[in-house]
C-alpha cells in the first residue's frame, strides 16, 4: 500500500463527513416542524376520538375532518421538505462514492504505472475503500432517525431538569383531614388576569363545604388546587397544617378523594377501577361502593363487580360512570373528599344516594369540598361558598349566605346567589 491510497481514502471520509453536516444543518429546521406538527396532528386525533359523540351529534364530522386535514397537510409538507434535502444529500453520497472509487483506481493505475505498487494492492485498496466508507453514507442515509432521536432526548431532558430535585420527605403522619387554604393565587400563561385570587379560608375535620358561582368563576380550577393536581402560583393549601406539595403524591393519593367534573373511567373491570387500578382489596372495593351508595347498582350489572366497562367506560351510562367514580373517590380511608358537580348526570335516585353518601361522609368526620349548582346539596353542608372571578364573594353557613332562603327551591343555586349578590350591589 501507498500514503497516497491513505490519502485519497481520508479525504473522501472527511468530504463525506462534511456532507452529513450540511445534511444536519439542513434538514434539522425541517425535522423538527415535522415532529412538532406530526404531535399536534396526532393530540388533535385523540381529542377527536374521545369526543366523537359530540361531534357526531351536533354535525361537527366536516369540521373537526377539515382541521385534520389542515393539520395533516403541515405535518406532510414539513416530511416532504426534509425528505427532499435528505434524499438530495443522500444521492450526493453515493453518487461520491462511487467518484472516490474511481479516483482510488486512478491512483493505484498511476502508482503502478510508476512502478510504486503493485496491480493487486489497487484493487485491494479500492475494496477496503468501499467497505470503509459504508457506514458514513448509512450514517447520512438513516440521519433523519438520528435527528428525531436527539430532539426526542433533548425535550426529555428538558422536563426531567425541570423537576425540583430534593430528598426524600420525612413520613408525616396520616391526616386527619383539617383544610386551611392561605392566599391562594393560580392563573395561566398568556391571561391577563389570574382564575384564582387570593383565596383563603379553613375547615376543621369533619366539615363539610359546598362551592356555588356561576360558570367560569374557577370552582373546578379551585377543585384542582385543593387536591394538588395544579400548584398555585403563590400561597399554600395545607393539609393538617402541613403544605400538600410536601407529601408526595404516592403518599397523598390513599388520604385524598377526588370526583372531577368530567369523570375519566379506565378501560378494565368494575372493581379495578374502584380499587384505582391496584390491587383489588375486596372488602375496600365493597365498603367503597357502599359508601358511595352504588353496592346495588354494581349487583345489577351482568357481572357485577368483575363487569368490564370497556375503554373510557363506554358500556356504562353517564350516570353509572359518575357513581362509580364517586366509589373510587371513597376507596381507601380518605379523609380529605373533593367532589366537582357529583350530581351533574345523576337522575332523582342518584342524587337521593348522593346525598346519604354526604351524610355518612359527615358521620364518619370525613371533611368534605362539593361544587354544586343545586341548593338541595347545599342545604346538607355545614358552610357555603360563593366564588365570583376568582374571588370569595361570601363565605359562611347558608344561613349567612342566603338569609331570606328558609326553603330552598329546587332550580339553581347559582341562579339564587346571584340575584341575591346582584340586588346587594
Amino acid at each position: 500500500f501507498h500514503p497516497l491510497l491513505g490519502s485519497v481514502a481520508l479525504g473522501g471520509a472527511l468530504l463525506l463527513l462534511a456532507l452529513t453536516v450540511l445534511n444536519e444543518r439542513l434538514s434539522r429546521r425541517s425535522i423538527e416542524s415535522m415532529q412538532t406538527d406530526a404531535r399536534l396532528a396526532g393530540r388533535f386525533v385523540d381529542q377527536s376520538l374521545g369526543n366523537a359523540e359530540v361531534v357526531g351529534a351536533l354535525g361537527m364530522v366536516d369540521n373537526v375532518t377539515a382541521d385534520w386535514s389542515e393539520k395533516s397537510q403541515k405535518v406532510l409538507q414539513s416530511q416532504f421538505e426534509a425528505n427532499q434535502i435528505g434524499s438530495f444529500l443522500s444521492s450526493t453520497t453515493r453518487f461520491l462514492r462511487q467518484i472516490l472509487q474511481v479516483v482510488m483506481l486512478t491512483a493505484g493505475a498511476w502508482l503502478t504505472i510508476e512502478q510504486l505498487s503493485t496491480p493487486g494492492v489497487m484493487i485491494a485498496a479500492t475494496i477496503i475503500l468501499g467497505r470503509a466508507l459504508a457506514p458514513v453514507e448509512s450514517l447520512i442515509a438513516g440521519w433523519k432517525s438520528l435527528v428525531e432521536a436527539r430532539g426526542a432526548y433533548q425535550r426529555l431532558a428538558k422536563v426531567i431538569e425541570s423537576e425540583p430535585t430534593s430528598p426524600d420527605p420525612m413520613d408525616l403522619p396520616a391526616p386527619k383531614g383539617g383544610l386551611s387554604v392561605e392566599n391562594l393565587l393560580f392563573g395561566f400563561r398568556g391571561q391577563e388576569l389570574p382564575v384564582i385570587r387570593r383565596v383563603s379560608f379553613q375547615l376543621a375535620p369533619g366539615e363539610s363545604l359546598a362551592i356555588i358561582g356561576p360558570s367560569a368563576a374557577g370552582k373546578s380550577t379551585l377543585a384542582r388546587l385543593l387536591v394538588g393536581v395544579w400548584h398555585p402560583i403563590s400561597g399554600a393549601v395545607r393539609l393538617d397544617g402541613a403544605d400538600i406539595r410536601s407529601w408526595p403524591r404516592e403518599r397523598l393519593g390513599p388520604h385524598i378523594g377526588y370526583l372531577p367534573q368530567t369523570v375519566e373511567i379506565f378501560a378494565g373491570s368494575v372493581a379495578e377501577n374502584i380499587a384505582r387500578l391496584g390491587h383489588v382489596n375486596s372488602e375496600e372495593v365493597i365498603k367503597a361502593a357502599t359508601r358511595a351508595n352504588a353496592h346495588e347498582m354494581i349487583l345489577a350489572l351482568p357481572q357485577g363487580y368483575d363487569t368490564a366497562v370497556g375503554e373510557g367506560g363506554m358500556l356504562l351510562s353517564a350516570g353509572q360512570r359518575q357513581r362509580l367514580a364517586l366509589a373510587r373517590a371513597l376507596y381507601g380511608n380518605p379523609r380529605l373528599v373533593v367532589l366537582d358537580e357529583p350530581n351533574s348526570n345523576l337522575d332523582s335516585k342518584g342524587e337521593a344516594a348522593l346525598a346519604d353518601c354526604i351524610r355518612q361522609l359527615k358521620a364518619e368526620g370525613v371533611t368534605l369540598v362539593a361544587i354544586t349548582h343545586r341548593l338541595p346539596l347545599v342545604s346538607a353542608v355545614d358552610k357555603v361558598m360563593v366564588l365570583m372571578n376568582g374571588v370569595i364573594e361570601k363565605f359562611g353557613t347558608l344561613a349567612e349566605v342566603m338569609p331570606r332562603t328558609s326553603q330552598p327551591p329546587t332550580d339553581s343555586a347559582t341562579a339564587v346567589v346571584a340575584g341575591k349578590i346582584g340586588a346587594r350591589t
